[in-house]
Formats: C-alpha cells, sequence, structure tokens
C-alpha cells in the first residue's frame, strides 16, 4: 500500500464518511463514480479503510477523537496544513501495520486451525503390512514394521531408508516411509515419499497414498492440491471430507 499519497483533511472526512455510510445518498453515488474513475483516490479511500478498522481493533477512539481535533485544526489554519498531512501518513503508516498483523494472523489462525481439526479428525496412521510385499530384505523390513507399529516411527524410517538405497522406487517402501513420516509429524518428507507413490498408477499403494498426502497436503495449508488427490483416493470417509472441503 502507498501510503505516500498526500490525503487532504477534506478529502478524509468525505472518505470516512463514505466508508460508514453517512453520505446522502446523491453524494455517496457520486463519490462512487469518483472512485470508479480515480485510481488515486480509490487508493486513498483504501488507505482510510485501513485507519478506520486499525483504530477499530486497536482501540484507539480516544486517539482518533484527538485525530478529529487535528483536523479541524487544519480546516482553521491552512499554513500547518502540510505538518498534518505528515501526521496523517504516520497515522495512517501505524494503522496498516497493525491491521496487517492483526488481520493477517486472525485469517492464519482461522485458517490453519480448521485445516488442522480436519487433519485430526480424519487421519489415522496407516496400520500396516502383517507380511511383506515385494521386498526382498524381508528381515529388516519386517523388523522395521514392527517398529512402525509399536510407534517407533524414528527406528522404522531408520531402517526403511537404510533399504531405500538399494530399492529407491519400490512402492511398498517409498509408502511406508511416508506413512511413518506423517505419523511422526513430519509433512515436507512424508508429501515426498507419497508422491513418488501417486507416480505409479499401477501400484497397490496408490489409492493410499492418494488418501494420505491429501491429508498430509491439507494439514500443510495446501487445500486445493489436497482435494486434488484425496479425489483419486477410495478412503471410505472420502466424500464426507470433501464436502467439508468444497464447503469451506
Amino acid at each position: 500500500m502507498n501510503t505516500n499519497s498526500d490525503i487532504t483533511p477534506e478529502e478524509f472526512e468525505m472518505l470516512e464518511q463514505y466508508v460508514l455510510e453517512k453520505l446522502p445518498i446523491a453524494e455517496q453515488e457520486s463519490v462512487t463514480k469518483r472512485l470508479e474513475a480515480d485510481a488515486v483516490l480509490r487508493q486513498k479511500l483504501y488507505s482510510v479503510q485501513l485507519l478506520l478498522l486499525g483504530v477499530q481493533e486497536a482501540s484507539l477512539n480516544k486517539k482518533m477523537e484527538q485525530f478529529h481535533q487535528d483536523i479541524r485544526s487544519v480546516k482553521k489554519n491552512s499554513s500547518s496544513s502540510h505538518r498534518k498531512i505528515y501526521s496523517m501518513r504516520i497515522w495512517l503508516a501505524a494503522a496498516s501495520v497493525i491491521i496487517i498483523a492483526t488481520l493477517g494472523a486472525l485469517l492464519y489462525f482461522n485458517s490453519s486451525t480448521s485445516d488442522s481439526k480436519l487433519f485430526s479428525t480424519y487421519y489415522k496412521p496407516d496400520p500396516g503390512l502383517i507380511g511383506t510385499m515385494s521386498v526382498s530384505d524381508n528381515y529388516l523390513f519386517d523388523r522395521a514394521m514392527i517398529d512402525y507399529k509399536t510407534g517407533e516411527y524414528a527406528k522404522a524410517i531408520s531402517a526403511w531408508e537404510s533399504l531405500l538405497k538399494t530399492h529407491p522406487a519400490n512402492d511398498t517402501i517409498n509408502y511406508f516411509l511416508g506413512s511413518a513420516y506423517l505419523a511422526f509429524d513430519k509433512n515436507a518428507k512424508a508429501i515426498d515419499y507419497f508422491r513418488i507413490v501417486t507416480n505409479q498408477q499401477e501400484s497397490y499403494f496408490y489409492k493410499d497414498a492418494c488418501w494420505y498426502i491429501g491429508l498430509a497436503l491439507l494439514k500443510n495449508d495446501e487445500k486445493k492440491e489436497a482435494i486434488s488427490f484425496i479425489e483419486k483416493s477410495n478412503h471410505e470417509n472420502k466424500e464426507k471430507l470433501l464436502l467439508k472441503l468444497k464447503d469451506k
């Protein structure tokens, strides 16, 4: 936002009344037309809106009263106009910082909290395998699977990553590494491994990988891509989750 544009006291009062819808109907419509044709005036309107919202959110009503007194003083003494405009710039800058920080935090918190709740509601770690599937180093894989099932995710990850060095494209190992990292609250790593599996549509784990990468992306606040993967899954809660995501 450019807060360096000079806003005269008269413009400020006009725009303030416009935002608060306190102008007579004819004047309100007139200002609307001016705003449609004047980009600079629209920028000034945006600045005034930020200031008013900043005042409201930061409980600056007393200072706002003083601010209006300053404006009236400017009208009485035009020689002080430049000083008051400079003061107004400071007000606008301060209000912008307050409101941007406040709204940004609120929006992020509300969005991430909501998505985190959905993740928590629908996420359950993959239960794991009873036996192995196309993995030659069976003992090491099975040992890691026991660790995974008992919540020893770090141990399972270490073992499976050592196996991955000789089986880099193996869908089973990549899938369970993704599962272990997701259960271990390591979203980024989980997504990396699940992507390898979702690039193999013929994989036995393809549908499950789509579900879990969707949940991981959702937890990562990447809702659009999350939906695209969840739609490809066949999880029993797929439709319920998609309905909630698309209603948001």
